[in-house]
């Protein structure tokens, strides 16, 4: 799988290899996250691009993003459910 998701009572914590996705810049300039579908999918935003061009459904809805992090193609993200 791409993607690891650890739940922790309210918090989801969201572990994406984007190394593979070309649009994706390694250090995370110019990316943008974004809840859609009632916080049941992370959608990917690059700047100038105006379609996400990646969507991760989420095993639960979430109310916030409360952090995250683009690090040599692996996004870390932490979500509040």
């Amino acid at each position: 799988p791409d993607s690891d998701i650890y739940v922790d009572e309210q918090v989801m914590s969201l572990t994406v290899d984007c190394s593979r996705l070309a649009d994706v810049p390694d250090d995370g300039e110019g990316v943008e996250l974004a809840l859609t579908q009632s916080g049941g999918c992370l959608s990917l935003f690059v700047e100038g691009r105006p379609h996400p061009v990646k969507r991760y459904n989420l095993t639960r809805e979430a109310s916030s993003v409360e952090e995250w992090s683009l690090n040599n193609g692996i996004l870390d993200v932490t979500l509040n459910l």
